[in-house]
């Protein structure tokens, strides 16, 4: 669902996913827009956001009386780039439930800009790829592939074990992930995986972008 001017400037596109969580893209049309987004953290009780050192947030629900805390959902660092490609400074900043993305933009600044996390909230971790890096695995060896899309997208998530489960399953499912690479390179779309937190595989698909 797509909310032109949600604010002055600015449009706000929001898409649900299967698992009840939601991504939003946030496109600045012109200099007039402001340059701080406001998201609202509706976390469950007892759940908090943690910086995880890299310029995201984990989410994590503490433990009652004798049991660990649970990550329940991440979102990586920001990123934003303006009509020409060109990546633009964006950073999260915390208060109280409410999430701050700062978009840097100047007079040299080509609008519109467009501003996105790649991994979204929820109970599933969501690692979406650029045209840019589908095109750079759709032409990977696939004896390298595994390593290559580890290094590209499992690395990011701010969690150890996912992050090595992920690993683990781009080297069982490499054929087919290559596969949908290269179609998704043939189309020119951007590739979207589903992780779990355990680091499965869940599930894949091409978009448009």
């Amino acid at each position: 669902m797509t909310y032109p001017d949600a604010t002055p400037s600015t449009d706000i596109a929001v898409q649900p996913t299967t698992d009840g969580s939601a991504r939003a893209l946030v496109t600045l049309k012109s200099s007039a827009a402001a340059t701080e987004q406001r998201f609202q953290l509706d976390l469950p009780a007892g759940t908090e956001a943690i910086g995880d050192g890299q310029g995201g947030y984990a989410f994590v629900r503490q433990g009652g009386e004798g049991e660990p805390a649970a990550l329940v959902g991440a979102m990586e660092a920001p990123w934003a780039k303006d009509a020409n490609g060109k990546h633009i400074p964006t950073s999260y900043k915390l208060e109280g439930n409410t999430l701050i993305q700062s978009i840097k933009t100047n007079s040299a600044t080509a609008f519109p800009v467009v501003a996105d996390p790649k991994v979204s909230l929820g109970w599933y971790i969501y690692l979406r790829f650029s045209k840019k890096e589908v095109k750079e695995l759709a032409g990977t060896k696939l004896a390298y592939f595994s390593v290559v899309a580890a290094a590209m997208a499992c690395t990011k998530i701010p969690n150890a074990v996912a992050a090595a489960g992920c690993a683990t399953a781009t080297a069982l499912q490499a054929s087919s992930l290559l596969s949908q690479a290269k179609d998704a390179a043939r189309a020119k779309q951007c590739v979207e995986w589903k992780v779990t937190y355990v680091g499965i595989i869940k599930g894949w698909k091409r978009y448009k972008c």
